[in-house]
């Protein structure tokens, strides 16, 4: 890491405010459900499955509260680490000539990461939601895809950029 990489006000696009509110109003509503679900769910709830769907682990209704805590704490800590853009690693050198691009799309990136990371977690939710209630969870083979592209499309397309002149 080049710790003399140049220090660069980013402003915020609307896109990225969006994306901002987005992560936000998607971590109460995280809030909300799990609060809704704790005091509707069974004392008991399944929390691993087969990939058929079958329940293999099932813990005490409490555990319903790590979701919105680990997300939450990934939220705001990545929204504090946002804040320094210029103590990164960048798959490029970073220059004064191209810092502010490259401090605008990384940070972007965490915006878009942050977004994925509370929606994965409101599926979560509903999934055992979902399972407690008809106790099973059929594997329908699109969840896991689309949560492995949630994270490493925006990421590709973050690599491809920066190298791109």
């Amino acid at each position: 890491m080049n710790n003399k990489q140049p220090i660069v006000k980013i402003r915020l696009s609307k896109f990225n405010k969006f994306l901002e509110l987005i992560s936000f109003c998607a971590l109460a509503l995280l809030w909300i459900m799990t609060i809704y679900l704790f005091i509707h769910l069974p004392t008991v709830i399944p929390i691993h499955f087969h990939l058929k769907g079958n329940i293999s682990r099932s813990e005490s209704k409490n555990i319903i509260w790590l979701f919105p805590a680990i997300a939450s704490l990934l939220i705001f800590g990545l929204t504090l680490l946002n804040k320094y853009p210029h103590l990164f690693n960048y798959p490029v050198n970073i220059t004064e000539q191209n810092a502010e691009r490259q401090y605008r799309m990384a940070t972007q990136l965490i915006r878009v990461i942050k977004c994925s990371i509370v929606l994965v977690f409101i599926f979560c939710v509903v999934e055992i939601e979902t399972a407690a209630k008809n106790k099973s969870l059929p594997y329908k083979g699109w969840e896991i895809p689309v949560i492995l592209a949630l994270f490493f499309l925006p990421v590709t397309v973050y690599l491809y950029s920066s190298f791109k002149k």
